[in-house]
């Protein structure tokens, strides 16, 4: 829980575990702001999801690491599995979701690879072809769990 101080939560007088706190928690605000944005935009056109900048894409999947705090892995993963609804942010996030389960297998503990395997699993992967993502993403994500 937050503290108060007399400058607020991050105010002057607080001690940097408060300011870490304010962080965490404007960050988790920032990530359900974006999960909002993203499920109004899907909702209303779900095409429009392919004009989201991939940089969004990177953000979320930023946050998916177990050095996060849980509400804020958990509200990226959410944003990560919106965003994946556009073929191309699909192929994107497998990608990056191959790259980092393969660092962490080979150089962390098992721990930190349960949230890249839990941000896979909501991910809308098909066998569908002609798609940009779509079969093509499905098998590179099998090819990255194989190696």
């Amino acid at each position: 829980p937050l503290r108060s101080t007399p400058g607020g939560p991050a105010g002057p007088g607080a001690s940097s575990e408060e300011r870490d706190d304010a962080s965490m928690l404007a960050l988790t605000f920032i990530l359900q702001a974006l999960q909002g944005c993203l499920h109004n935009a899907a909702a209303h056109d779900p095409l429009s999801l392919s004009l989201v900048p991939s940089s969004v894409l990177d953000f979320a999947f930023a946050h998916v690491s177990a050095a996060q705090p849980q509400a804020v892995r958990e509200t990226a993963t959410r944003c990560l599995s919106l965003l994946c609804r556009s073929p191309g942010h699909l192929s994107a996030a497998v990608s990056l979701l191959a790259a980092r389960m393969d660092a962490v297998r080979s150089s962390e503990a098992q721990r930190d690879y349960a949230p890249y395997q839990r941000a896979a699993g909501i991910l809308p992967f098909t066998w569908a072809d002609g798609a940009e993502g779509g079969a093509g993403a499905t098998v590179l994500y099998f090819r990255s769990l194989a190696a």
